[in-house]
């Protein structure tokens, strides 16, 4: 005698009340385009909150500045190394180290 399976009963769906405080918002929601007006924010507030951190940290009193310069010092010496030449060429050198690390790293 060969049994047949049987049917089960689909669970009845469960509405669960969701506080108000989980609700999507912009933020959670997936699969759906940020807008505009947000994306503009954000990608502004991605570029000035860590530079306002690191200038507000680097003049703190008693921070070292050879282990936090700050963001003026840092333009300072780059414009330095443009006017000698160094930037290009440093800039050249890096770039064929990562290169040559890239590739290398294809081959093993």
């Amino acid at each position: 005698m060969v049994e047949t399976p049987t049917r089960l009963a689909s669970p009845t769906p469960v509405k669960e009340s969701v506080p108000s405080s989980l609700r999507p918002t912009v933020f959670w929601r997936i699969a759906e385009d940020i807008p505009p007006q947000l994306s503009r924010t954000l990608m502004v507030l991605s570029v000035v909150v860590p530079l306002v951190l690191w200038w507000g940290l680097s003049h703190l009193p008693g921070v070292n500045t050879t282990f936090l310069p700050s963001p003026e010092a840092v333009i300072a010496a780059l414009g330095r190394l443009w006017e000698k030449g160094f930037l290009v060429k440093d800039t050249q050198m890096s770039i064929l180290r990562v290169s040559i690390g890239f590739a290398l790293s294809i081959i093993v």
